[in-house]
């Protein structure tokens, strides 16, 4: 989900749908008998999942790309992870009902 919503989504996309996805994938798992995993729970593990994702961003963006576009989109990738951490301030439980 964090690699998702990180990394292939447009920033701006990101912040005008991350809420309602992040809804829909824990609806989801409790449809299919996930139980005890509130959606506190899940907004925890989708920040954490962030940060995972961010340090494979940066290590991603640092190794020798063979080409212009391979560079590129290292650089987007980090670039979109950076954005979603700091979106993710103290204030970033406001993904909670």
């Amino acid at each position: 989900m964090a690699y998702l919503l990180c990394q292939s989504m447009a920033v701006a996309d990101r912040r005008r749908h991350e809420r309602t996805i992040v809804g829909r994938w824990h609806d989801a798992l409790v449809r299919r008998g996930v139980t005890e995993y509130s959606f506190a729970d899940a907004v925890e593990d989708y920040m954490r999942s962030a940060l995972v994702c961010l340090g494979w961003a940066v290590a991603g963006a640092a190794l020798e790309r063979p080409n212009q576009r391979a560079r590129r989109v290292a650089r987007v990738q980090a670039l979109r992870n950076f954005t979603a951490v700091a979106d993710m301030g103290p204030e970033s439980l406001s993904l909670l009902p």
